[in-house]
């Protein structure tokens, strides 16, 4: 790490002191390259123009870059727009790739990139297919639905189609310790969800007609893209929640095809009329060893951000809301 690099950092660090629980967040990559650059993933094999874009939909899906106690990546509808916007005025983009490794993240967040996606395909009228490497679950299937073809890594893990929303209890703790909480407010549900009580027989109803809601939705986006089924009814059988292998997928309808990274290349170029394109990315910094494989958006060997609030233990988990997220060993109750 550069010397200048360890002087801004011992400055964030500096505010950190200076601001206490503040919620100042500072993105690195955006400051110290401000500017989206293309990078090569893949050379064609003789000269041309032509470029297929590599769009990353990588990590948990949030609306915040998260902070840097925050584990692994994001991917974030900012993030998303911005690559998506470049690509809109490169006439040379002739097809576009959406790369996909995530269990999921925010109903919100996870709507607004397949919004985003969808109107960019309306706008430009590119071939634009999905490629599910390790995980394309929940959030990452519903981005998927987007591209006109989904396809998947032969170990790939998808589905888990549904809708969840997890409210910690510690009231049990708290009274050991001796800490309470004096709550004042305007209606019975104010404080619904609150880690210090048990939650209240009409708090679980309104929670889960909304949760019913965010699902229909969800439902409803995979009977939009996928003919396979053409009612909520001949998808509900398949999301109860549960994950596929990628064979398992294909069989039920949700991928269309088993492969690897190079094959959903080779597919959308064929789509888009192409025996070959320079195969690239958008990144904030150059990388001179990238592969098809390379993260892009983000600079190589730099943190995502800087939070400012660095002992902000929710950090360290998704953030509170409904999510389409994939949550494996989430505790079920009886």
């Amino acid at each position: 790490m550069s010397r200048s690099l360890n002087g801004w950092l011992v400055a964030a660090a500096g505010a950190c002191a200076l601001l206490g629980a503040g919620c100042l967040s500072v993105d690195l990559n955006r400051l110290l390259n401000p500017r989206l650059e293309e990078v090569t993933l893949r050379e064609p094999r003789g000269w041309t123009s032509k470029r297929l874009l590599v769009v990353d939909i990588s990590g948990l899906i949030s609306t915040s870059p998260g902070g840097l106690l925050s584990i692994g990546r994001r991917c974030t509808p900012d993030g998303v727009r911005a690559v998506l916007d470049q690509a809109r005025r490169d006439a040379r983009i002739k097809a576009v790739l959406l790369r996909i490794d995530s269990p999921g993240g925010g109903v919100t967040a996870t709507d607004m990139i397949a919004h985003e996606i969808q109107s960019f395909r309306q706008a430009t009228h590119l071939p634009v297919y999905a490629m599910i490497m390790s995980a394309g679950c929940s959030g990452g299937y519903y981005i998927a639905t987007s591209a006109e073809r989904i396809w998947a890594h032969p170990s790939a893990v998808t589905g888990s189609i549904g809708v969840i929303a997890t409210f910690p209890q510690v009231q049990g703790l708290t009274g050991k310790i001796g800490v309470s909480e004096i709550v004042i407010k305007s209606g019975d549900m104010k404080d619904m969800g609150s880690p210090l009580r048990d939650m209240e027989p009409a708090e679980r109803a309104v929670l889960q007609a909304m949760i019913d809601e965010f699902y229909g939705l969800f439902l409803d986006r995979i009977v939009a893209a996928r003919p396979q089924f053409p009612s909520r009814d001949a998808l509900r059988p398949l999301a109860d929640g549960r994950v596929f292998t990628a064979a398992q997928a294909v069989a039920a309808g949700l991928v269309d095809h088993v492969g690897y990274l190079d094959d959903a290349i080779t597919a959308v170029l064929r789509t888009a009329g192409l025996d070959d394109a320079r195969v690239v990315t958008y990144a904030y910094g150059p990388n001179g060893n990238a592969t098809p494989y390379s993260p892009s958006a983000g600079a190589p060997g730099l943190p995502t951000s800087i939070n400012v609030r660095l002992l902000d233990l929710q950090a360290l988990s998704p953030e509170a809301g409904f999510h389409y997220l994939w949550l494996p060993g989430a505790a079920r109750e009886n």
